[in-house]
């Protein structure tokens, strides 16, 4: 590959705005990055459209009832090398406030799915509610011999407030008159996407049709920016297993601001080593 370009929808009109992304970051740490898939799975939706909220239930007995099925994308980082037999060790990144898929693994954060790469685990990421800018938005893939593929990036913004504009994060909150939700519906219909994404990795991933798993359904983890660990604390307290754990950042929850360590300078690598993987440890 040589680069990537992302059409962003802006606008209702539509109108774009296209960002590049270089695979220079990824490969920060040369040879470490075996290949980039692009993908996309049915989900749940819990939203009620116009309005998007979530209609209330019994919070002991109630159970949300589904108002259809949306298609979620992912972007996915392998690590080089022959995985192990089960696959390898999957991280699922949680994107912060106004950011996207894109920029946890072609962006700025992609140094970070380096790092990991490197370790053996593998990257993957979803738009959470609201974030993507608009649906009609495409990702561009170029090849080195010339060719490129386009194909939908999946945004999950829209014009919430009429005005015209989709903005980084906008379709999140709750629109008028229940606005006082803010974006709580939008976290938790981000949360019922990550647990699809959850069942989808135990299902089986298969990137390159050899009829093996490239990830490893029992070796499933978690990191965040900032948005990403508020709404991914609920994801991990529904997911309670041993195999789902995550780290922070300081750019999370007050809570885990607190009990984290503030250093920081290393905060990736020990973000990293905190998952007990290292070269050779896969």
């Amino acid at each position: 590959m040589s680069g990537f370009a992302w059409s962003q929808q802006t606008r209702t009109a539509p109108s774009f705005n296209v960002v590049n992304f270089s695979p220079a970051d990824l490969r920060s740490i040369p040879g470490v990055v075996g290949a980039v898939a692009f993908g996309r799975f049915a989900a749940r939706d819990y939203q009620v459209h116009p309005g998007d909220f979530i209609p209330p239930i019994g919070t002991r007995t109630g159970t949300p009832v589904s108002t259809g099925i949306h298609d979620i994308y992912f972007s996915l980082i392998l690590p080089s090398g022959a995985p192990p037999a089960n696959g390898s060790p999957v991280v699922i990144a949680g994107h912060g406030g106004g950011g996207s898929k894109e920029g946890f693994t072609l962006g700025v954060a992609s140094p970070l799915a380096g790092l990991l790469a490197q370790r053996g685990i593998a990257t993957i990421a979803i738009n959470g509610v609201g974030h993507g800018f608009g649906p009609l938005g495409a990702l561009t893939v170029s090849r080195t011999n010339g060719d490129s593929v386009a194909f939908p990036s999946g945004g999950r913004g829209f014009d919430q407030n009429g005005d015209g504009v989709i903005e980084g994060r906008e379709g999140i909150r709750a629109a008028q008159p229940r606005t006082i939700i803010d974006d709580a519906d939008g976290f938790r219909q981000t949360v019922a996407d990550l647990m699809q994404l959850v069942r989808q990795i135990e299902a089986g991933v298969d990137v390159d049709d050899d009829a093996l798993p490239d990830l490893d359904p029992t070796r499933i983890y978690y990191v965040a920016q900032s948005l990403g660990g508020v709404y991914g604390a609920v994801f991990l307290v529904l997911r309670r297993s041993p195999e789902l754990t995550h780290f922070c950042s300081r750019e999370m929850t007050q809570t885990e601001t607190t009990i984290c360590d503030p250093d920081h300078a290393t905060r990736s690598e020990r973000a990293v080593r905190s998952l007990c993987v290292f070269p050779g440890n896969r």
